[in-house]
C-alpha cells in the first residue's frame, strides 16, 4: 500500500503561489521532520518567501524546497557546511537535511536578530554605516573562501553573462518595462564597457546579500549585523557581481554607504570611480533576479524614477571624488 502524500503535487509557480501562505498545508510534512529527527519545540511558519520554512521552538529552523527548484537545496547546504563558524557574521548551523514526498529540506540553526529590511528606517545612519562596513568586510571573507568541495557551484562566466545579455530585454518585458525604457535598457546594454577582465579570477559568492538575508540586534545601544542567511542562489564568480544586490537593496541610492561598503571590501580607493558605477549598473542591470520594474517603483520615494538612467544613477552612484 503506497503511503499518502504529505505534501501537495506541485507542477508550476503560480500552483505553489496559491498555498505557499497556508501553514496548514504544510504542519503534517512539518511534524513528520519533527518526528524524523527528534526535535522537540512548536511549530509556527515563518513569513513565507520563496521556500517554505518553520521554526522549531526557539532554536531551530526547518526549510522546506519545493520540487521546482529542488537545487537550491545544494548551495543551501554546502555553504552551511563550508562556511560553519568561518565567517565575523554568524550563519546557520547545519542540524540534519533529508526529502520529504520528492522536496528536500533541511533543519538549521535559528538566527538571532530581526532582518534587515524590518528595521533599517529606524537604524541611525552611524550605525548603518557600521553595519554596510560589517557587510564589506564579511563579503571580502567570504570571497577570500577555498573552492575544494564547491564544484557544484562553479559557472562559466563568459557564457553566464552572455546569457544575461541576450534574455534582459525580454525577461524586463515580461515584468511590466514599458517601451521607453526597454528602449533606453537596449542602448545602455549595447554600450557597456567589459564588466571583468578576460579569463577573470573567479571567486564564492552568496549573489543575494539583500535586506531579508542579513538580520540586525541592538547591542550596546548601537545596531550591528549579528547574522547572514540563505545560500540557495551562490555561485562562484566575478566578485563585482556580489554587490548588485547590496546596491539594489541596502545600500539604495545612498552614494556614502555604497562607497562604505567598496572601502570595507577593500577596494583601492583610486579604483572607486564613475568607471567602476558603472560596471556595477551593468550587474545589477544583467543579474539574473533583476526586476527594474519592481526595484524604479519602490513606494518611499515621493516621485516615480522618469527613466532608466535615474534608476541606475540611483542605486550605482558613488560620490564625487
Amino acid at each position: 500500500m503506497t503511503p499518502a502524500r504529505l505534501l501537495p503535487s506541485i507542477a508550476s509557480i503560480a500552483e505553489y503561489r496559491l498555498v505557499v501562505r497556508e501553514a496548514g498545508v504544510w504542519l503534517s510534512a512539518m511534524r513528520a521532520i519533527q518526528q524524523r529527527h527528534g526535535l522537540s519545540g512548536r511549530l509556527k511558519m515563518c513569513p513565507p518567501a520563496s521556500n517554505v520554512v518553520f521554526g522549531v521552538g526557539a532554536d531551530l529552523i526547518i526549510k522546506l524546497y519545493p520540487s521546482l527548484w529542488r537545487e537550491d537545496e545544494i548551495p543551501d547546504r554546502l555553504l552551511m557546511e563550508h562556511l560553519d563558524g568561518k565567517l565575523a557574521v554568524p550563519t546557520p548551523r547545519l542540524v540534519a537535511s533529508g526529502e520529504i514526498d520528492g522536496w528536500p529540506y533541511l533543519v538549521m540553526t535559528r538566527l538571532e536578530g530581526q532582518m534587515l529590511g524590518q528595521v533599517w528606517r529606524r537604524v541611525p545612519p552611524v550605525d548603518q554605516r557600521a553595519i554596510v562596513e560589517q557587510l564589506g568586510a564579511l563579503m571580502a571573507q567570504l570571497h577570500a573562501a577555498p573552492l575544494a568541495g564547491l564544484g557544484a557551484l562553479a559557472v562559466d562566466w563568459d557564457a553566464f553573462m552572455a546569457d544575461r545579455r541576450a534574455e534582459c530585454i525580454e525577461k524586463q518585458r515580461g515584468f511590466g518595462m514599458t517601451e521607453p525604457w526597454l528602449d533606453d535598457l537596449a542602448a545602455f546594454i549595447a554600450a557597456l564597457p567589459p564588466l571583468h577582465p578576460p579569463a577573470p579570477r573567479c571567486v564564492l559568492m552568496s549573489a543575494d546579500i539583500t535586506a531579508d538575508h542579513v538580520m540586525l540586534a541592538e547591542r550596546g545601544g548601537r545596531w550591528r549585523a549579528v547574522g547572514f542567511f540563505d545560500f540557495g542562489d551562490a555561485m562562484i564568480g566575478h566578485h563585482l557581481y556580489e554587490f548588485a544586490a547590496p546596491a539594489a537593496f541596502i545600500t539604495r541610492g545612498n552614494p556614502a554607504l555604497l562607497k562604505a561598503l567598496f572601502e570595507s571590501y577593500g577596494t583601492p580607493s583610486a579604483e572607486i570611480d564613475e568607471g567602476l558605477s558603472r560596471r556595477l549598473a551593468g550587474y545589477v542591470v544583467l543579474h539574473r533576479f533583476s526586476n527594474i520594474p519592481a526595484l524604479a517603483q519602490r513606494t518611499e520615494r515621493s516621485a516615480p524614477l522618469p527613466d532608466l538612467a535615474a534608476f541606475l544613477g540611483e542605486t550605482c552612484a558613488l560620490p564625487p571624488r
